[in-house]
C-alpha cells in the first residue's frame, strides 16, 4: 500500500512540476510578446529581420537616482515608448531626434549575456542591417 502511494505521489509531483515549468515559459513568452505588441507572434519576431520605426535617442537608465552624466548610449524609441539599443558599427546614424526606420534582427534584453545592457530600460538590441531617415 505504501509503495502504491509513493508511485501516485511521484506521478502527481511530476505533473505539478511540468505544469509549473510550462506555465513559467508561457508567462515569460507572453510578457515579451506583450512588450513587442499583440500583432506580432513571438516566433515570427525572434531571429528574423524586422523593421521598426521610431526616434533616435539616448537610452534611459533604469536607475535614475544617481548623478546624471553626458554619456549617451544611442538607441531608438518607438511611438509606443519602447526603447531599443543598437548593435552596429555604423557611424552614419544621424542625430538624436531624427525619425528613422531601422531594419535588423532583435535580441530581447532577457536573452543578452552582457550585463551592460541591464542598466538601460530597453526591450532589446537591434542588430542593424539598414537605417533610413524618414
Amino acid at each position: 500500500m505504501v509503495n502504491g502511494m509513493s508511485k501516485i505521489f511521484g506521478i502527481v509531483l511530476t505533473i505539478i512540476v511540468v505544469a509549473l515549468l510550462g506555465g513559467a515559459v508561457w508567462m515569460h513568452q507572453n510578457r515579451v510578446q506583450d512588450t513587442i505588441g499583440d500583432d506580432s507572434a513571438w516566433n515570427d519576431y525572434m531571429n528574423k529581420q524586422v523593421t521598426i520605426e521610431g526616434t533616435l535617442t539616448c537610452l534611459p537608465h533604469k536607475d535614475t537616482s544617481g548623478p546624471t552624466t553626458l554619456e549617451c548610449a544611442f538607441g531608438l524609441v518607438t511611438d509606443a515608448g519602447q526603447y531599443y539599443a543598437f548593435d552596429t558599427s555604423r557611424t552614419d546614424l544621424e542625430q538624436t531626434g531624427d525619425r528613422v526606420r531601422v531594419t535588423g534582427v532583435v535580441t530581447p534584453v532577457e536573452s543578452l549575456s552582457a550585463n551592460q545592457w541591464q542598466n538601460y530600460n530597453i526591450v532589446g538590441i537591434i542588430t542593424v542591417a539598414s537605417v533610413q531617415k524618414i
